[in-house]
């Protein structure tokens, strides 16, 4: 289940024409480039099963995305979940209006 799930998110992020089409992504308009780069991105799944059952699960990479379920499936789906609707508000605030003397760079991650 978690290998189609993450199929499917991949490619949801997917261009489906030329390389020179913006695509419309669920949390703002991206490159082909930049879909390209997020779909190869890879990140870190915990689950962890407390003792009253479920599961707790978290990106490492990612603080801010936690999320349960009640089976191993549910709690992937909604680790999933909860990484697009992060991605989408943090697409929101960055659309925000912003001082002219702002700078945007891109940065690269290092290796492991």
């Amino acid at each position: 289940m978690w290998d189609e799930t993450v199929d499917e998110a991949k490619t949801s992020l997917r261009p489906t024409n030329t390389r020179d089409q913006i695509r419309q992504a669920p949390f703002g308009k991206l490159s082909v480039d930049a879909c390209d780069k997020i779909r190869d991105m890879k990140l870190t799944a915990v689950f962890e099963p407390p003792k009253e059952g479920g599961y707790t699960c978290f990106i490492e990479e990612i603080p801010a995305v936690i999320c349960q379920g009640e089976t191993l499936a549910e709690a992937k789906v909604n680790l999933l979940d909860a990484l697009k609707l992060l991605l989408q508000c943090q697409r929101e605030l960055v659309e925000k209006p912003l001082s002219p003397e702002a700078l945007h760079e891109s940065i690269g991650l290092p290796d492991p």
